[in-house]
């Protein structure tokens, strides 16, 4: 049973080893994170959300499937894209709007 007061790592003649338990505990972590990351790649996660920005705007498939082919080159990930580079400029206009508030504040007070 590991608790929180069973050691992680030993000292033995010098150097640092880690008990069995904590090699296990990360080892297994480290095969979580990796098959995590194969699993939701930013291809993935840009297709996940493409689809489901034309399902939440469109609605029905055959407008879906129009705009996609017409305006998005029949993919998903492409309409994530346009998403993702619309909510950036979107928060670059806020920042800008924000700096010059900020400025013009600034010089009147």
């Amino acid at each position: 049973m590991i608790t929180l007061e069973t050691p992680v790592a030993r000292k033995q003649q010098g150097f640092y080893t880690f008990t069995p338990y904590t090699v296990l505990i990360l080892y297994f972590c480290s095969l979580l994170f990796y098959i995590g990351m194969r699993f939701f790649s930013k291809e993935r996660w840009l297709e996940l959300t493409g689809r489901l920005y034309l399902q939440m705007r469109l609605r029905t498939p055959e407008k879906i499937e129009r705009e996609l082919s017409i305006k998005y080159e029949g993919q998903y990930r492409n309409a994530g894209l346009t998403l993702l580079f619309d909510v950036f400029m979107a928060i670059a206009v806020v920042v800008a709007v924000a700096i010059l508030a900020v400025t013009l504040y600034l010089f009147a007070a």
